[in-house]
């Protein structure tokens, strides 16, 4: 009954018969992981949100999880001939996109705090994000996001 105490004039009547009639409505929770200490072993190995899973302010977990498989692509492609070895492989893998990864999830864990860190305007005070965000400038994320649209379409 609690959560159907809000304002729900502007959803639809079929949302509001869904969420009434529903057995468990619990808000979504979220919960922030500490990095993990390995990523593979022997021929196994985690990426994206298994991996490094991130608070979902700035969609750094999509970003991460387009990374993990283009590391994978260019360790292991017959293309490169880089290694047959997949241990080996993996093991590259975590070596190289961890470190990475898992700043970019310590970044994502303090958007919980601070608001700068959620529209990826780091270094600067609340007063230049928001003159940096006035003029156009791009944030770490749309840059990356660009970045990877002219590397693989």
């Amino acid at each position: 009954p609690e959560i159907l105490a809000g304002k729900y004039s502007d959803l639809d009547p079929d949302c509001v018969d869904l969420l009434k009639n529903s057995i468990d409505r619990m808000p979504c929770r979220l919960y922030l992981h500490q990095p993990y200490s390995h990523w593979s072993k022997g021929k196994t190995c985690i990426l994206g949100d298994a991996a490094h899973p991130m608070m979902p302010h700035q969609s750094q977990g999509a970003c991460r999880a387009i990374e993990d498989p283009a590391a994978l692509g260019v360790i292991f492609p017959n293309k490169y001939k880089f290694t047959q070895d997949v241990a080996a492989g993996l093991e590259l893998y975590q070596t190289i996109r961890k470190p990475r990864a898992t700043r970019v999830q310590a970044a994502s864990a303090r958007t919980m705090e601070n608001l700068n860190e959620r529209i990826g305007f780091t270094s600067l005070t609340p007063h230049d994000a928001t003159l940096a965000a006035a003029e156009g400038k791009l944030t770490g994320r749309i840059r990356l996001l660009r970045i990877f649209v002219r590397l693989f379409l």
